[in-house]
């Protein structure tokens, strides 16, 4: 599939268009595969159901969502210093992965293809980054998933990144004007006083 019907995907998702009822209907079959997948495969997941004696068949519509037992990050930090590096959530090996990622905590965190388009669906549902637009990302590009996420997500909806990343705001102002920035993605800071 070509790069421009990716993108109409991306852009026009047709479960997003589905009526109301046929929407829900599909989510409901979605949130049941995936939550029967996680109590199968990932060992935290079963165990935290089985401690609020949950069973996968009773999580069968998103009303159900606040059945299930929620995860702090705390216990994910804990979990994957116990278990590294996922903590037993990774269903798949992990040179299956096209990127893992250090979040804050420190947290290990998986972004593939899926994730990038569901961000690239944000980014266009706010009216950001339209093909042509130039965009300067400013964002930390190491080990967080900010910064290559964006430009790939940039990537899938035509726009073209700059990946500029965090500090030398002298350069970035002077790459904005030399490029005809049309866009700026970045992370606000506050300045000590």
């Amino acid at each position: 599939m070509g790069l421009r019907a990716k993108r109409h995907l991306i852009i026009d998702d047709p479960s997003e268009r589905l009526p109301r009822d046929q929407r829900e209907e599909w989510l409901n079959r979605r949130l049941a595969s995936t939550v029967r997948f996680a109590y199968t495969h990932a060992e935290p997941v079963r165990r935290k159901f089985e401690a609020a004696g949950i069973s996968p068949s009773q999580i069968r519509t998103l009303k159900d969502l606040e059945r299930i037992p929620v995860t702090t990050k705390d216990e994910l930090v804990s979990l994957q210093k116990a278990t590294p590096p996922f903590g037993g959530f990774l269903t798949v090996p992990v040179n299956s992965l096209s990127k893992v990622y250090m979040s804050p905590g420190p947290i290990y965190d998986v972004f593939e293809r899926d994730r990038v388009e569901s961000f690239a669906r944000a980014l266009k549902a706010a009216g950001f980054a339209n093909p042509g637009d130039v965009v300067l990302v400013s964002t930390a590009f190491h080990m967080v998933p900010a910064g290559l996420v964006c430009t790939d997500a940039l990537a899938l909806l035509g726009a073209t990144a700059i990946p500029a990343g965090i500090g030398q705001t002298e350069l970035q102002v002077q790459i904005a004007r030399d490029l005809q920035v049309t866009g700026y993605f970045g992370f606000p800071s506050v300045s000590p006083q």
